[in-house]
C-alpha cells in the first residue's frame, strides 16, 4: 500500500462541451461547472494493480463475502 497525503485541487471545467476533455470526450458535461476547489483525505492505494478477475480469486481463496458484486455491477 502506497499512502497518498491529502490535499485540495481545482475540479471542473470552463468550457464543459470542449473537444479536448479526457473524461468526457465531445459528450457535453454540465456538471462540471463551475470550476471548484475540492478537498480530499489522506488514504491509501495498492501499488500494483489488481482486475476484478484476480481480487475475486484471492476473494475466493480466503473465503472473503462477495459484498454485493454481481455480473452486472463487477
Amino acid at each position: 500500500m502506497v499512502f497518498i497525503p491529502g490535499g485540495e485541487f481545482s475540479m471542473g471545467s470552463l468550457d464543459p462541451v470542449a473537444t479536448e476533455m479526457y473524461c468526457g470526450g465531445d459528450e457535453p458535461m454540465n456538471d462540471a461547472r463551475p470550476i471548484h476547489r475540492v478537498s480530499v483525505d489522506a488514504f491509501f492505494m495498492d501499488a500494483t494493480e489488481v482486475t476484478n478477475q484476480e481480487f475475486d480469486l484471492l476473494r475466493q481463496s480466503h473465503r472473503l463475502p462477495n459484498r454485493g458484486r454481481t455480473q452486472t455491477n463487477p
